[in-house]
């Protein structure tokens, strides 16, 4: 297995579609480090993922969805209410306000998948109304 690579090998290779936004990453942090010393510490990486963690968890949940060949315009709207509910409901109920709250991000949920897979409305419009119904209840 002592097989010799060329650069043009290399860089047609499928692995490197998938290497790029990674060179792409290290590039740009290699950027901001130089414009602003001291940004690459780890307090500030630290303040960085804590701040970025819940937009993670949505987009890794919103992926499914989109690999799937839909795509779910609400999911902003329905994390909002959820998280409104909760800040609400943590006074009075406790640790109980917790799946009461993810209970309704669900509801809303299962109410899109609905309206996508049985009415055959396409996931943008459904997830888009589902959105707005959302948001339109919380004002």
């Amino acid at each position: 297995m002592n097989e010799v690579f060329s650069i043009r090998q290399i860089f047609e290779g499928k692995w490197t579609q998938g290497a790029i936004p990674l060179v792409l990453l290290v590039a740009l942090l290699l950027i901001i480090e130089i414009a602003a010393p001291g940004f690459l510490t780890g307090e500030t990486l630290a303040l960085l993922f804590a701040n970025t963690a819940v937009l993670f968890i949505l987009a890794t949940g919103v992926t499914f969805a989109i690999l799937l060949g839909g795509i779910d315009l609400s999911i902003q709207a329905v994390a909002s209410l959820a998280s409104v509910m909760l800040a609400q409901l943590l006074p009075t109920l406790g640790f109980a306000a917790f799946p009461v709250a993810i209970l309704s991000g669900l509801a809303f949920g299962l109410l899109s998948g609905i309206v996508h897979v049985k009415l055959r409305v396409p996931s943008f419009v459904a997830t888009l109304a589902t959105g707005g119904v959302v948001a339109g209840g919380q004002g």
